[in-house]
């Protein structure tokens, strides 16, 4: 609607010169809107398909915090510092509890369009990447407790040995014997072993 205001022609609307905006309110209006083209931005991600993904949240919310933190650092917009401090001081105090939520983290963290690169939008990013790191490899551990004792288990299929691919191992192992090995050493190695991935 501001937007619209602002590209309206106002003497062909036949507006009354005393009801138009004067050039410094239409000035005024037109760093609001410029401010407020992120949060449109971030309205329209959440409702792209109907349902928010949760994965989207925190970067999100990072993104605009960055923003805003920016816009009171330079000195573009001036006029609407006051508004723009506000602006920030509702989103910290309304969402600074998501950054403590291990679901939000964590999806963020598994969406592979995301993985780690949200941390850079946090106060603290190594923090908020160890935090990360450890609620992962917590799912990790219990993914592996509640899977069937080893005498339970199907026979894994055996693997035809590759002559290409002989350097890299002496006896073939299937898919699954290597991820198990992988991801059981960085289990048992604790949280700095993640980073051993390659996530970003």
């Amino acid at each position: 609607m501001a937007e619209r205001a602002i590209k309206l022609d106002w003497t062909a609307a036949g507006l009354d010169l005393k009801h138009r905006l004067s050039r410094e309110h239409q000035n005024i209006l037109e760093d609001f809107v410029e401010m407020t083209r992120p949060f449109e931005e971030a309205f329209e991600t959440l409702q792209r398909n109907g349902v928010p993904a949760i994965c989207q949240v925190l970067p999100l919310i990072y993104g605009l915090r960055i923003f805003l933190q920016g816009m009171l650092d330079g000195d573009q917009f001036l006029i609407l510092h006051g508004y723009a401090e506000e602006l920030l001081k509702q989103l910290n105090v309304g969402f600074s509890s998501l950054e403590n939520d291990d679901l939000f983290l964590a999806a963020a963290f598994l969406d592979p369009a995301i993985k780690f690169s949200f941390t850079h939008g946090a106060e603290n990013p190594e923090a908020v990447k160890s935090r990360t790191q450890a609620i992962v490899l917590e799912m990790m551990r219990r993914v592996e407790l509640t899977r069937p004792p080893p005498e339970f288990r199907s026979e894994e299929p055996k693997v035809k040995r590759s002559k290409l691919f002989s350097f890299m191992d002496k006896e073939p192992r299937s898919s699954v014997s290597s991820r198990r090995d992988y991801f059981g050493s960085q289990c048992r190695n604790g949280v700095s072993a993640v980073s051993g991935f390659q996530m970003g």
